[in-house]
């Protein structure tokens, strides 16, 4: 599985340990996904869609619209 959360860590300067304090999910867990060797539970892709500031979608890889959109 193809996601952003590698991309998105890398461009805000963090490490993983530094993703996984801030979010809550343990770092082999953290590293997993960006592996695409786990995928994570739906809870945790909205902590780091939230944490990175955009979609879930986005973050999944899908798409090019990072934008989150507040009604």
């Amino acid at each position: 599985m193809e996601n952003r959360i590698k991309e998105l860590r890398k461009k805000k300067g963090l490490t993983l340990k530094q993703l996984s304090e801030k979010v809550g999910i343990s770092n082999p867990t953290l590293s997993r996904y960006e592996k695409g060797t786990r995928n994570p539970k739906i809870e945790n892709w909205h902590k780091l869609a939230n944490f990175f500031g955009v979609t879930v979608e986005y973050l999944q890889g899908q798409g090019n619209d990072n934008c989150k959109h507040h009604s």
